[in-house]
């Protein structure tokens, strides 16, 4: 064999070799389970939010959405919608388990990756955000930053056998379109459930012998109210809305049978307050708070109710009857009525 034609060979065993790779590319660019690109069809219509961290920054350092408004809290805002805001456009930064810690930083790179300035803030806090005790997760926030700004990953990713598991899933799921557990995400970043929910009896059960094993103290996060300041100074220009999560009513008062968690709870809202200036409550009694069919499990609700939120914090609709305004002028009178509401030992 001469020389030209070893080349020849080996060039053309060289091709033939990387067909396979790039065809695990290119299906790994067309589903884009990362969300570093933006296709969008009805074959990858449904993702898995396995890292949401990762994939929401990746969305925003690389789709750079424009938005009026973001909404940020735990995985309970991501059954909030942003579609079903009428009057603004708003993205969703829902993260699961987000700690009161990491508020601030995912705002800020919210603003770093596109540059939108939000005209409001929607933030919620969920109960026992305060609590000192709560772990961080394995990554600080700027890790998940620097690998969404690394314009190298986004095509070393696509030649990877964990993408090409993920892409596959997505494009099955997407077919069928069908995903058997809590929740998937369309393209849009909006969120879909086709989950059946848990045994709801046996849910609550487990909650109470939780309860059961809790001491009457609480382990109060004593920089609570410096993070929340360092929230306020993330969107230093925006107008904020602070509201509860919404808890099922069985679930808050078996939380606050012990007086030391309303006493944290307590505070919290004060130093809440005494930064933002309100805090919207969603703790009261309600057909959302106390049916079942409203919840898939015992602390996620289903993306309807999502939008009677998103109506109740956009419009104000259901003072007094879904949510209650909470600031210095009425703060006394609405921990008296929520300790009424959930029987609560005032000693």
């Amino acid at each position: 064999m001469t020389d030209r034609q070893w080349l020849a060979s080996f060039a053309a065993m060289l091709v033939l070799l990387s067909l396979p790779a790039g065809a695990v590319m290119a299906f790994n660019y067309y589903i884009d389970p990362h969300w570093n690109f933006k296709l969008d069809h009805e074959l990858n219509d449904f993702q898995v939010g396995f890292d949401e961290r990762q994939q929401k920054l990746n969305y925003l350092f690389s789709r750079k959405p424009d938005y009026d408004s973001i909404l940020i809290g735990t995985s309970r805002t991501t059954y909030m919608n942003s579609e079903s805001f009428q009057t603004e456009d708003v993205f969703n930064l829902g993260l699961s388990g987000l700690h009161i810690k990491e508020y601030a930083p995912y705002l800020r790179y919210a603003e770093e990756a596109t540059g939108v300035k939000p005209e409001r803030v929607y933030v919620e806090m969920y109960l026992d955000i305060y609590n000192g005790d709560l772990d961080l997760p394995l990554e600080p926030p700027e890790a998940y930053r620097d690998r969404a700004k690394n314009p190298l990953l986004k095509f070393t990713n696509l030649y990877s056998y964990d993408t090409y598991k993920k892409a596959k899933e997505n494009y099955q799921y997407s077919k069928e379109d069908y995903y058997p557990k809590e929740r998937a995400y369309t393209r849009d970043n909006q969120v879909t459930t086709t989950f059946p929910g848990v045994d709801m009896e046996a849910a609550r059960k487990r909650n109470q012998e939780k309860n059961r094993l809790r001491s009457n103290e609480y382990p109060y996060n004593e920089s609570f109210k410096q993070e929340l300041l360092k929230i306020r100074e993330a969107a230093p220009d925006a107008e904020f809305v602070v509201f509860s999560d919404l808890e099922r009513l069985d679930r808050l008062a078996g939380y606050f049978e012990l007086p030391a968690y309303m006493e944290a709870y307590e505070r919290s809202v004060r130093e809440i307050v005494e930064v933002f200036g309100s805090y919207r409550s969603f703790y009261l009694k309600n057909k959302y708070t106390t049916e079942d069919q409203y919840w898939f499990d015992y602390v996620h609700f289903y993306p309807e109710v999502g939008d009677q939120l998103i109506k109740a914090l956009e419009t104000g609709e259901g003072e007094g009857t879904f949510f209650i305004e909470v600031d210095n002028s009425n703060i006394d009178r609405y921990f008296a009525q929520l300790r009424e509401l959930v029987g609560a030992d005032t000693n």
